[in-house]
């Protein structure tokens, strides 16, 4: 209650799985000496690329997102957080499908104005 009124809590909406999925059917090739520009509009999935490539992005192959209802099943956002939470204290790491031959650095930008 404020102000003598009922404040009542938005109703969240459920959305499917896939929404909560960054990236899915990537396939990227890159040639030792090639240079590679990743450019985009904001929110387009330019760091999300590049985090999955470096390893700090969770994988989670289809067979796993099948045992949790596959990428229909409906949710609220907390629900996929709390789903993200299990994957992660149940140390169910699985490898990204990610090869790097030779060694890669990774420096984030900080925007500036």
């Amino acid at each position: 209650m404020k102000d003598g009124k009922v404040v009542e809590k938005p109703i969240e909406i459920e959305k499917p799985l896939k929404d909560f999925i960054h990236l899915k059917d990537i396939n990227i090739s890159i040639s030792k000496g090639e240079f590679v520009c990743v450019i985009g509009d904001v929110g387009s999935g330019k760091t999300s690329i590049l985090q999955a490539i470096i390893g700090d992005m969770i994988y989670l192959p289809a067979s796993e997102i099948a045992i949790y209802g596959g990428v229909d099943k409906l949710g609220k956002k907390e629900d996929f957080e709390k789903l993200k939470k299990t994957l992660l204290s149940k140390a169910l790491v699985f490898d990204p499908p990610v090869t790097i031959d030779g060694s890669l650095a990774y420096v984030e930008q900080n925007a500036w104005i």
